[in-house]
């Protein structure tokens, strides 16, 4: 959803790469997005989509209200976007040169050439491109799930780049392209990296479960969690930045002291937009919504729509943190009542089964 809920972007046909944008209001089909990936950028104004063209990929930004093509920028063959800034005026690309080895810049979107190329991009033939997939990594402010873990990203404001490079990860100032910092420390390949909301702190994770949290402004180490048998960590900061949910499963506060334990064995998390509460899905199909810091249950109650008792994943509470969306192996979608549990729709898998995509409720959760 767009920002405002005005403007809905989703995938069409199972397998399919092409997209869509709707209008939420009316349900009409404004613009098709054929083989693209996207994201809302500018305050939601504008949505910045990210195709492949035969050997080259291109960038283009469309106004969110009748998806015409406002600007279009074409990569050199061989290079990829990995990261865009929230104001969408800076992109990370990377690429290589003439003796084979990575190298990467920072470009400007309104005119589609690099401002500057990034020092120490590569150190070494243990460094690896920050993203193994070509899909761009977007800073959306608003949605708390923006600071989910990727191999890059932009800082809030703009002014710092983090990328993962082999078993550490490194931050550039955006304008000049220097390298700032270098955040070592991890045993294993840095996988994931992101932002505190304010700008102040860094989390990276590596492909061994763990978990780093620096200094953004010096790189200073802060501590280095082990998550001993976890792999595929996802991890994200709440709105205020005081703690990190790892894994969908261990908030963790910086002091050192674990927040809650009782959600091991349980399906991916979902955090309210106020950073109070964390719901998860885990044996029998059951539903829990827990306090952060005390752990104490707020709702609970069990998917009976569910034949089989399969765990769906939380994908998201609405903004107002009133209601729950849940999406299942069969590619159903369910929305609920946080407070009473209740089930508010149930949209069947049909012919989306199999495909493994997230649920997004609006601000208000009615779309």
């Amino acid at each position: 959803f767009s920002p405002d809920g005005s403007r809905l972007v989703t995938g069409i046909g199972q397998g399919s790469e092409d997209g869509a944008l709707w209008d939420t209001n009316s349900g009409a089909r404004i613009a098709d997005l054929p083989g693209e990936r996207w994201g809302f950028i500018r305050n939601g104004t504008c949505l910045l989509t990210y195709a492949r063209l035969d050997v080259r990929f291109t960038v283009r930004v469309r106004d969110a209200a009748s998806g015409s093509l406002l600007q279009e920028t074409l990569l050199e063959e061989g290079a990829r976007a990995h990261a865009i800034d929230e104001v969408g005026e800076h992109l990370l690309v990377s690429s290589r040169n003439e003796n084979g080895d990575p190298i990467a810049s920072i470009h400007d979107m309104e005119t589609g050439k690099p401002l500057c190329a990034l020092d120490g991009w590569f150190q070494g033939a243990g460094d690896r491109s920050p993203s193994e997939s070509n899909i761009i990594t977007f800073t959306m402010r608003r949605q708390f799930n923006y600071l989910q873990g990727k191999g890059s990203a932009f800082s809030p404001d703009g002014a710092l780049l983090v990328a993962g490079r082999g078993k550490e990860a490194r931050v550039w100032d955006v304008k000049s392209g220097l390298l700032t910092a270098t955040l070592a420390g991890h045993t294993g390949r840095v996988r994931g990296v992101c932002f505190s909301p304010d700008g102040m702190l860094i989390a990276t994770y590596s492909e061994n479960g763990s978990i780093g949290i620096w200094r953004a402004s010096t790189g200073a180490n802060i501590r280095i969690v082990e998550l001993t048998g976890i792999e595929n960590v996802e991890h994200r900061f709440s709105p205020d930045g005081r703690w990190l949910l790892a894994a969908g499963k261990f908030p963790i506060e910086f002091s050192g002291r674990t927040l809650m334990t009782s959600m091991k064995d349980r399906g991916a998390a979902a955090v309210s937009p106020d950073g109070t509460m964390v719901a998860t899905s885990g044996n029998q199909a059951r539903i829990l919504i827990e306090e952060v810091g005390t752990g104490r249950i707020l709702g609970e109650w069990r998917d009976e729509t569910d034949p089989d008792l399969t765990i769906g994943r939380c994908a998201g509470f609405s903004g107002d943190g009133t209601r729950l969306a849940t999406r299942h192996p069969d590619g159903a979608v369910r929305v609920w009542d946080r407070a009473s549990g209740s089930l508010i729709l149930d949209i069947p898998g049909g012919e989306n089964e199999g495909i493994d995509g997230l649920a997004q409720l609006d601000y208000h959760g009615r779309r």
